[in-house]
């Protein structure tokens, strides 16, 4: 609450914006600009950026990479060096971000700031002020609050999009590997693939996975050097956490399944995924018969763990959705 007479400690100051004046002698305004310019150029060469587009990403993305933060920081150059006289430039929060007594970062606030003195050094090159006007610095928040936003909302949007299909289609390595749990009648957790306790047995159920998942990836998109059996494993493979974070509840993890009831809609799912990479029908259906006619040669091997749990509706129904998809479009090509 404010107490009386504290009221100037609260408002805005008009004629300043993040505590810079609004006014400037033209010779100062240069010098700040440079300054700012030579600094955010000096972090943007740190990291390895080479725009301020990837100079605003490489700094100030919210997933960034701590370790690649401690190494981009460790490459720059002492503050001092780059800008001689900036102690007396009086740059501070939130137009700064001081690293150590030795380094400091041009902020989106601070780059902000740089480009309204910029613009108003080319639109008043023949005086000797230099004023920021209230439209400009209001424009320029709103563009900072929409970036802001943007950044903390990245990753939510990114979870929304996966889980309702409206980011990038799945990878056919991990759509086989769901196409195996159908097939196999992986659902609900008394179903579940589970993992043998013995390391031979599991490196013999990973390799059975890869031999049948891999029959499907390379039949829709052919690998030159061949894939890592590791990458279809059950318990550490990317195939499995891709489409974990796509399916989201539908597909439990340890032990691996598909959630009761989600049949329908799972292979809806995949079958979408495949419409979008523009699968045709007749590669999309040569590659799902090369995974069934791989599980059932495999089958045995599934079977002496007690894991072989497919009955042969299980492949009626997925060859059924992969004919009636391509065929309700008429994309029988």
């Amino acid at each position: 609450m404010v107490e009386p007479g504290d009221e100037q400690s609260v408002l805005p100051d008009a004629e300043s914006w993040y505590g810079m004046p609004r006014v400037y002698a033209r010779e100062h305004a240069v010098d700040l600009a440079k300054a700012l310019s030579t600094v955010w150029a000096a972090q943007g060469r740190a990291a390895g950026a080479k725009d301020d587009a990837a100079i605003r990403k490489a700094w100030f993305d919210p997933l960034a990479r701590g370790a690649r933060l401690r190494s981009a920081i460790d490459s720059l150059p002492p503050v001092r060096e780059l800008v001689p006289s900036w102690d007396s430039l009086n740059l501070g929060a939130p137009l700064v971000l001081v690293v150590n007594e030795s380094r400091s970062l041009v902020s989106m606030e601070g780059h902000a700031y740089f480009g309204l003195l910029f613009k108003q050094l080319q639109a008043q090159s023949d005086t000797n002020r230099v004023r920021l006007r209230w439209s400009e610095t209001d424009a320029a928040e709103r563009a900072l609050l929409n970036e802001y936003r943007s950044a903390v909302l990245s990753k939510l949007h990114s979870v929304i999009d996966l889980r309702s299909g409206d980011g990038a289609p799945l990878l056919p390595q991990a759509i086989g590997q769901i196409l195996l749990l159908i097939l196999n009648g992986n659902f609900g957790p008394e179903r579940a693939l589970r993992r043998p306790v013995d390391t031979l047995d599991r490196e013999v159920l990973d390799d059975a996975v890869a031999q049948v998942v891999s029959a499907f990836a390379e039949c829709i998109a052919p690998s030159k050097r061949g894939r890592a059996s590791g990458a279809y494993s059950l318990y550490s493979g990317y195939a499995v956490s891709e489409a974990r974070r796509r399916l989201g509840s539908d597909l439990a993890e340890n032990p691996v399944y598909l959630a009761s009831g989600s049949r329908q809609r799972v292979t809806e799912r995949l079958v979408g995924d495949l419409r979008r990479r523009k699968v045709p029908a007749h590669l999309a259906q040569a590659a799902l018969e090369a995974l069934i006619q791989r599980y059932e040669v495999l089958r045995p091997s599934l079977a002496q763990y007690g894991l072989a749990q497919g009955k042969p509706s299980d492949a009626i129904q997925l060859r059924e959705a992969f004919r009636s998809a391509w065929d309700s479009s008429g994309a029988n090509e």
